[in-house]
């Protein structure tokens, strides 16, 4: 929404009132949106008790599955195999660079050098005692 204080300003001493403008309109839904790989669920029918099951927070029966269809099982399964193939060749190239970086020093390394150690219990004790000598 452009507003300019200065015209509205300007609107206001020439008598004119405060004229703001127009909100601007919603956008219209984007036709042919809807995904056409999703299910049909046109024909889903919901038990009568399942929304005061979960209203009431009661266990309801099981509910039967649809069955699977086999050419979408198997097509599942090898978009599976290909993901996992993909996956170990991304694993084994971030293998490489993670003992790649740490043999050139830039991941482990500690910049900050060789820290003080820190004093047991035991230590301080004998420390405080050989003090008060």
């Amino acid at each position: 929404m452009n507003f300019n204080v200065g015209d509205f300003a300007e609107n206001l001493l020439k008598g004119g009132g405060a004229q703001t403008p127009a909100p601007p309109r919603a956008p219209q839904p984007v036709e042919g949106f809807i995904n056409e790989q999703a299910p049909d669920i046109s024909n889903v029918r919901v038990p009568d008790g399942f929304v005061n099951g979960l209203v009431e927070r009661k266990a309801s029966a099981p509910v039967e599955a649809a069955p699977i269809k086999e050419d979408s099982l198997n097509e599942d399964i090898a978009e599976m195999k290909a993901m996992l193939g993909e996956m170990k060749t991304l694993l084994v190239a971030v293998g490489r660079l993670l003992s790649e970086q740490t043999g050139v020093g830039s991941i482990g390394v500690n910049m900050a050098g060789p820290q003080k150690k820190k004093e047991t219990s035991e230590e301080m004790l004998k420390r405080l005692r050989a003090k008060k000598r």
